[in-house]
């Protein structure tokens, strides 16, 4: 069993320091920064501290141009991506990042995605839910070909799959290549 830390800035280092004695080296950090301010301090706690860490971009409606230096794709970003033939095929077909999960709320509610709409309740079957995404649903089927921004790109297989990003920014794609214009 792991333990996964989801961290908010501004960080308690008192705290960081108190979990690092945990006798347990399957312990996972999970940092949400908005500004580079807060990823400089981050990655300078991850160093001191040597944590197995990883750093989340979280959007706030004011940080949009943070988002768009560094977590919008540029060309270099796309072509550095080391993509296999099952990947691009994948990218075709369904959405990677949503495909195959399902997210049980606290009222019971089953979701292929928390912006989604609900697809049955916990006193449904799997075999239900998953149907009525696979016949219905948008989030696992919903790649690039569907974005009108994409959807005539050359490297649009190279992309990762659309992601809660775009739905919380409200931005088809968060892309330096072929720039959506609202």
């Amino acid at each position: 069993m792991s333990i996964k830390f989801l961290i908010d800035y501004p960080v308690n280092e008192y705290a960081i320091s108190a979990c690092v004695a945990l006798p347990n080296e399957r312990v996972e950090y999970c940092f949400a920064v908005t500004s580079e301010e807060e990823f400089q301090e981050v990655s300078r706690i991850i160093d001191v501290y040597k944590l197995k860490a990883n750093i989340y971009p979280f959007y706030t409606i004011d940080n949009l141009d943070f988002f768009e230096k560094y977590v919008f794709q540029t060309l270099e970003d796309v072509m550095a991506l080391c993509r296999t033939k099952k990947d691009i095929f994948a990218h075709q077909l369904v959405n990677t990042h949503f495909f195959g999960t399902l997210y049980i709320d606290c009222d019971g509610k089953v979701y292929p995605n928390f912006n989604s709409k609900s697809i049955g309740t916990i006193d449904g079957y799997v075999k239900d839910w998953v149907f009525q995404e696979m016949k219905q649903g948008k989030m696992w089927h919903w790649t690039r070909d569907s974005l009108p921004a994409c959807k005539e790109c050359l490297y649009k297989y190279l992309c990762p799959s659309p992601s809660n990003y775009e739905l919380v920014i409200g931005k088809p794609n968060l892309c330096h290549v072929k720039p959506w214009k609202c």
